[in-house]
């Protein structure tokens, strides 16, 4: 009875045992294919993180189970969520996905307006696929679709982009920004903090368009004006006008849009850029600082509320003022790349 109840409650499986020929034999599986289970590790007693290996989700461990009994010749594929390719809790799955020999594809999915499991199960997902041949990693752009384009979603064309190895997958549409979006030459925007400095307030969450701006959104309960939190940045005087125009414009949405998680915006994401703010020139200073302020006379007229709790909570939407971050975007891209007129294009097709 103890050994039945050990059996119910343990499940205990040991791979060389149940499939020798394989293991031993064959040195392991030809093809593993799957959707490994989505389990927290807080909500797992069995199974703990260590020095050596750690991740916060079971499909982790999942994936290290793989390149355990994969054949050295074989080939994988799963489908997971998407913070696979970013979040630092999956760092050291990351790792060991991408020391692996052959080629790879990543693929990238929303849950909105549409997602690739239906009912209650709504996530942003992740598609890889691991081969044994060749040595280049691809990667798609984050796909959003309508539920009547599923039959032909794997069917179409589609478009994956060679990417350099680096701390994340980036859901890239283009290969050569990247190379943008990395850039190293220049100041670091967290080096552009100062606890003296203005504040920039950001909203926590974006879709189509980020939310900074020089003022903080208004709430009202009412006509009582209501207090909601927000995130919030001080940054050096010498900057502050040139990130406000960067932060709401195409440019930075399409670096979002690569790195981010598609809803969450952190101050990780507002400060992970490099620029060469000094090394703009005194006529694109003077343009900049007539845009900027332009932009922040408009800014006002450009809130929307949106009922929570019974808060009217505004949000900036600063997609209306596109017209006028194009202008800067413009100027950034002088100082990025050799064909400024090129990655406007390519993000005007990413969007």
């Amino acid at each position: 009875e103890k050994y039945n109840a050990f059996l119910a409650s343990h499940q205990p499986f040991h791979w060389l045992a149940e499939y020798y020929q394989i293991i031993h034999g064959n040195g392991g599986f030809d093809v593993i294919i799957g959707n490994p289970p989505y389990v927290s590790m807080a909500d797992i007693s069995y199974l703990k993180n260590s020095d050596v290996f750690r991740c916060s989700d079971l499909y982790g461990f999942v994936i290290k189970r793989v390149f355990e009994i994969l054949r050295r010749s074989g080939k994988h594929g799963f489908v997971v969520m998407h913070n696979l390719a970013f979040s630092r809790n999956f760092k050291d799955v990351r790792k060991l996905l991408l020391s692996h020999v052959g080629s790879q594809w990543y693929s990238f999915y929303s849950r909105i307006p549409s997602g690739l499991f239906s009912g209650d199960v709504r996530v942003r997902n992740c598609i890889y696929i691991v081969s044994n041949t060749g040595e280049t990693k691809y990667t798609s752009q984050l796909n959003r679709w309508f539920t009547e384009q599923r039959d032909n979603l794997f069917i179409s064309q589609y478009n994956y982009h060679e990417f350099a190895i680096e701390d994340s997958i980036p859901m890239l549409y283009d290969t050569k920004l990247q190379l943008i979006y990395e850039n190293k030459e220049g100041v670091p925007i967290g080096l552009c903090k100062d606890s003296q400095g203005r504040i920039l307030y950001y909203k926590s969450v974006g879709y189509n368009f980020l939310s900074i701006s020089s003022v903080r959104p208004p709430a009202f309960r009412g006509e009582k004006e209501e207090y909601v939190p927000i995130g919030e940045v001080k940054f050096k005087e010498d900057y502050y006008k040139y990130l406000q125009l960067l932060f709401c414009g195409k440019f930075y949405l399409s670096k979002w849009l690569t790195y981010g998680d598609d809803f969450h915006v952190t101050s990780d994401d507002v400060m992970s850029f490099v620029f060469p703010f000094d090394k703009i020139s005194t006529h694109d200073r003077s343009e900049l600082e007539k845009l900027y302020n332009l932009f922040t006379k408009k800014l006002p007229k450009t809130v929307q509320y949106k009922l929570n709790a019974g808060i009217n909570i505004g949000t900036f939407n600063t997609s209306l003022l596109w017209s006028i971050t194009d202008q800067s975007d413009m100027i950034f891209y002088k100082y990025l790349c050799d064909d400024p007129e090129e990655v406007r294009e390519l993000i005007e097709n990413h969007l």
